[in-house]
Order: structure tokens, then C-alpha cells, then sequence
């Protein structure tokens, strides 16, 4: 079946994550005890080794054999985890990052519904509110909301609104313009614009950590 819809139906599986791989999970495990008996049976029923013991005592052997190996194969698959630590790490940080998304979406979306229809609702949340959000996250989230904040006073040291009146009138009131390097007013909004000041920022900051560190 699974073949069927591997090179009939689908062709090209997803890359999507599972939680388990379903039904195999139990074939394999009977495959791996079916295997254990297979294996002793085939030792001590057909060996040259165990041809001067009676059938009696074969099957006594064999069947003590089955038991142990059993029995060990049972204190195994308790005793080794179900998953490599660093995967573990790696799977958690991607739900923390999917809840975080998902949680600051169905936020985003809720603002703009609750602004009536045709009007735009847009909530700049404060930073208590961020800190409320995260209490239910590990520390993680707060180094995350730190480095955040870090490249928010950055950006905003590169980038002000203008303050004075220009001859241009077709420049919008509140402009976003370079003011510590020579390049063009951004147009880029959120985090594209975060990442455009620290790209463009990226040798004025190495001299001021430069400077600081000979102090």
C-alpha cells in the first residue's frame, strides 16, 4: 500500500515532520522478537556444535536462550532513549518558534477584525506585553527578545524620522532616512527592515566594538 502511493499517487513525499513512522512501529517490532527466536532456533536446533545433546536438552537450552535474550531485548528498548538528545533540542525549538509565529499571527489577525471592516487596526505591543506573552517559554525566549530589542536600538540609530522641512513635497511626513550612513531612505517595514540596517551597518558597528574594546 505504501508503495502504491509512494510511486503512483504521490510521487514525491513531503519533507514533513511526524511524530511516529505509524504503522511500521509495530512491524518492526515484531520483526525484531520474530528475529531473536529465528536467530537461537537456528543455533541450537541445527548447529554442529549442539549435536551430542539430546533433543530435550536443545529445546530446554533454546528456550531458556529466547527467554534471556528476551528479557534483554526489553531492558534495551527501555534504557535507550526513543530520540538523540540534540534532535530533541532541535524539535522544541522548532515548536517554540512555530507557537511564537502562530501566536503573534492569530494576534495581528484578531486587531485587524476588531477594527470594523475597512478600517486597518495595527497594535504596536508594548514590552510588558511581549515579557506576558513569553512567561509560558524557557529562557531561550528571552535571550531571543534581548538580541530583538538589541537590533531594534540599532536600527533606530541609523534610521530617524526626518525632523525638518524639505523643498520636496511629494516626500511623505514621516520618511524614514539614513543618518549615519551615506546611503538611501529604506522603504522595507518590520524585520526586512531591521535586517537591511544591519546589513548596511555592518562596518560602523564593528569600529564603535572596536573602539570600546581599546578603552
Amino acid at each position: 500500500m505504501d508503495a502504491y502511493k509512494l510511486c503512483y499517487c504521490t510521487r514525491r513525499p513531503l519533507p514533513r515532520n511526524a511524530q511516529d513512522i505509524g504503522a511500521w512501529f509495530i512491524y518492526l517490532g515484531l520483526l525484531s522478537r520474530s528475529c531473536v527466536a529465528m536467530n537461537l532456533g537456528v543455533l541450537f536446533l541445527t548447529a554442529s556444535n549442539f549435536e551430542h545433546y539430546s533433543s530435550q536438552d536443545r529445546w530446554t537450552f533454546y528456550m531458556l536462550s529466547v527467554a534471556v535474550a528476551l528479557v534483554a531485548y526489553e531492558v534495551l528498548w527501555f534504557v535507550v532513549p526513543n530520540r538523540p538528545e540534540n534532535a530533541a533540542t532541535i524539535l522544541e525549538r522548532h515548536e517554540f518558534l512555530k507557537q511564537k509565529y502562530l501566536f503573534a499571527y492569530e494576534n495581528s489577525a484578531a486587531g485587524a477584525a476588531g477594527g470594523g471592516i475597512g478600517a486597518f487596526a495595527h497594535h504596536e505591543p508594548s514590552c510588558q506585553e511581549m515579557l506576558d506573552t513569553l512567561e509560558s517559554y524557557s529562557a531561550d525566549a528571552l535571550t531571543t527578545l534581548n538580541t530583538r530589542v538589541e537590533l531594534l536600538s540599532r536600527f533606530n540609530t541609523l534610521f530617524a524620522p526626518k525632523q525638518s522641512v524639505t523643498d520636496d513635497d511629494s516626500a511623505p511626513p514621516h520618511a524614514i532616512e539614513l543618518t549615519n550612513a551615506g546611503c538611501a531612505p529604506t522603504v522595507l517595514t518590520g524585520i526586512d527592515a531591521i535586517r537591511e540596517a544591519v546589513r548596511r551597518s555592518s562596518g560602523l558597528f564593528d569600529d564603535e566594538d572596536t573602539m570600546s574594546g581599546m578603552n
